[in-house]
């Protein structure tokens, strides 16, 4: 669970600053899966200690002044322990996120409490700033991806031409809220576009809502081209003219290394990888 001040520009800018500057930690440790298949050999995998990455996160994040902090408490309702990692701006602001440790019966192990709290450390901390702490992920991206601005088409913005940002500054627009990712994608593709991030009636990380609401309230939005395509909006929507900064967003396939996938897992992945193929999916091409 993920939470944090009601501002996070500040943080957010000291934090890209900060991002710049992070490497990954060595990775000097091996751990050993042993698999739960008889005909299955056990897998190695390398990963660096809380150490080595605490040392270079307090580094690099002081000079931008943020703190890190981490704490546990009991929730008494679900019975486990909670790690609580936090990132303190000088200005005041945070976000912080909540991972769960052990079940409180654990406390009278403490070995086994450590263990898992040094575990819960390493993944909720190295998560939260956007280091790697082992080689456990494999990445396949299928396509490329890009944000576009969309209204209905029986809107009288899809009939004109030449449209700038400036332009829609009037309109009801539903936008992502402003404290997300997608929000700060869209506040960088209005400042790149010279026009202020307008005050949306509606913000929402819904999709859905938003071809809603585009097509049938007269609404104008920020949509991946994907959303149009495979979700065969290009009838009812239509991408209006405006000229937005170049965007490349990888859209792709993330798995476990050394992990056994479950036959739906496969299954789920194929029919990705032969959708992306027979789509020869490219943003510019979609239809308009």
């Amino acid at each position: 669970m993920h939470r944090s001040s009601e501002s996070i520009g500040a943080l957010a800018a000291a934090l890209a600053k900060a991002q710049a500057e992070l490497v990954n930690p060595e990775k000097t440790l091996t751990a050993v899966l042993k698999s739960p298949f008889p005909r299955e050999e056990a897998k190695e995998f390398r990963y660096a200690s809380l150490a080595s990455g605490l040392d270079i996160v307090r580094k690099t994040l002081g000079q931008q002044e943020i703190a890190v902090l981490q704490s546990t408490q009991i929730e008494t309702s679900s019975g486990q322990v909670l790690l609580t990692t936090l990132l303190a701006h000088s200005s005041g602001e945070w976000i912080s996120s909540q991972w769960p440790v052990c079940s409180t019966r654990d406390t009278d192990a403490p070995h086994r409490m450590g263990t898992a709290l040094t575990y819960a450390r390493r993944y909720a901390l190295f998560a939260l700033v956007g280091i790697a702490g082992e080689d456990d992920l494999d990445a396949e991206v299928l396509y490329h991806d890009q944000v576009v601005v969309v209204a209905g088409r029986k809107s009288k913005w899809a009939r004109l031409h030449g449209l700038k940002f400036a332009d829609l500054a009037g309109e009801r627009w539903i936008l992502p809220p402003a404290d997300t990712m997608p929000g700060s994608l869209a506040a960088e593709l209005f400042n790149a576009g010279g026009a202020e991030m307008p005050r949306a009636p509606v913000t929402t990380l819904s999709m859905h809502l938003c071809c809603q609401l585009a097509e049938r309230a007269k609404f104008v939005t920020l949509l991946p081209v994907s959303v149009l395509r495979f979700g065969n909006y290009n009838k009812s929507l239509k991408i209006l003219p405006i000229k937005l900064r170049p965007q490349r967003r990888p859209v792709g396939i993330v798995t476990l290394k050394n992990r056994t996938l479950s036959p739906a897992a496969r299954i789920f992945i194929d029919s990705a990888r032969r959708t992306a193929q027979q789509m020869n999916y490219s943003p510019a091409r979609s239809a308009n």
